[in-house]
């Protein structure tokens, strides 16, 4: 339960010693049923029974049989339980498959709109640009807070001490739901006009170019190149309004630098 809920919050929190202890726990029970008697001490039973549940429940939930198998070898050293792990690991493996044919690490990466069959082939640094664009953006981006105005956001940019050329437009301070774009330049002639406006009604019904990160390097700077910009935000396939980051072509240049100077050498 406290796995589930913190995976649902959103908060940190891991699968494998959930898995390991659940695993344990589901296969003690066993031990008391004649049919997973392996011998007369009620004690060793037990404990194989808890090992076998452990090796299932990881194999059904990780998908890993064989790394299951491994790991159960490591902790007791006895090859005795390599059989019956062996085949509850299939058994486990096949019945978790036909009851949900997409693994949980699967899940939670299309939960994040990141699919790993989409992603473009990368044959070495010599093919960089292929790479995802998720791996050069900036996930720290700065913002312009669109319920101030031009001047205050100046002003709250100068107090960052963090110029840019351009800026990702959220609803509010620390927000993640994206607005729009808006440069430098266009916020200085507002504050300049003295305009009063609201950045998020200045910016109603602009359109934005939106890149996602598992967009390809190459695909990235096409785009900027075709629309004439110099930065774009990051956004979730799954859900557009949310801000993953932003891409430069400051960003795709100084990559390529990278790319080039380890080749050099």
């Amino acid at each position: 339960m406290a796995t589930t809920v913190c995976y649902a919050s959103g908060s940190s929190g891991g699968i494998f010693a959930p898995v390991i202890f659940i695993g344990s726990m589901l296969g003690v029970p066993c031990s008391e049923s004649r049919w997973c008697a392996f011998s007369t001490a009620i004690s060793s039973v037990a404990a194989g029974a808890a090992l076998l549940g452990t090796g299932a429940f990881f194999a059904a939930v990780i998908r890993c049989p064989l790394t299951s198998v491994i790991i159960i070898f490591e902790m007791t050293a006895n090859y005795s339980l390599i059989l019956p792990l062996m085949i509850g690991n299939f058994l486990a493996h096949v019945i978790s498959a036909k009851l949900s044919p997409i693994p949980i690490y699967d899940a939670l990466l299309l939960q994040d709109g990141i699919s790993l069959k989409k992603l473009p082939a990368y044959r070495g640094e010599q093919d960089w640009r292929n790479l995802p664009v998720s791996t050069i953006m900036t996930h720290d981006s700065r913002t312009v807070i669109g319920t101030l105005d031009a001047k205050a956001n100046l002003e709250h940019i100068t107090a960052g001490g963090h110029k840019h050329h351009g800026y990702p437009v959220v609803t509010e301070l620390n927000s993640q739901t994206l607005l729009g774009v808006i440069t430098h330049h266009e916020l200085q002639e507002m504050a300049a006009a003295n305009d009063k406006q609201l950045i998020s009604q200045w910016i109603e019904g602009h359109q934005t170019i939106e890149i996602y990160p598992d967009n390809s390097i190459r695909d990235a700077a096409n785009t900027l190149v075709i629309k004439d910009v110099l930065q774009a935000p990051i956004v979730s396939r799954k859900d557009p309004t949310k801000l993953l980051g932003i891409v430069t072509l400051h960003d795709i240049a100084r990559q390529q630098n990278a790319i080039e100077e380890t080749i050099d050498r």
